[in-house]
C-alpha cells in the first residue's frame, strides 16, 4: 500500500493492530521523511489516582496514572510546514 504524497490533499486513516504492525511502522518511518512534523494523540483505560489540588498537582497525577495503566490507543497525525 503507498503512501499519501505532497501532492496528494487526502488524509488516510489506517488500522494498525499486531498482526501489520511491523509492516505499518515501516511506512510510517518513510512517511517521516516527507511528512516530519508528528502530533501524538494517547488513550488510557481510566483514571485510578485523582488528587488535583495544583497545577503541579495536577501533572503529578496525570505522569502517575501514565506510569499505573496501560496505553490502549495511539494516534498518530503526520504533515509537512504546509
Amino acid at each position: 500500500m503507498s503512501l499519501v504524497t505532497k501532492e496528494d490533499d487526502s488524509i488516510e486513516i489506517r488500522e494498525v493492530w499486531n498482526e501489520n504492525l511491523e509492516h505499518e511502522m515501516s511506512l510510517i518511518s518513510q512517511a517521516i521523511n516527507h511528512f516530519p512534523y508528528v502530533a501524538m494523540d494517547t488513550e488510557f483505560p481510566g483514571v485510578v489516582c485523582k488528587t488535583v489540588t495544583t497545577n503541579a498537582n495536577s501533572y503529578q497525577s496525570l505522569r502517575t496514572n501514565v506510569n499505573l495503566l496501560t496505553m490502549i490507543q495511539l494516534g498518530l497525525t503526520l504533515s509537512d510546514s504546509q
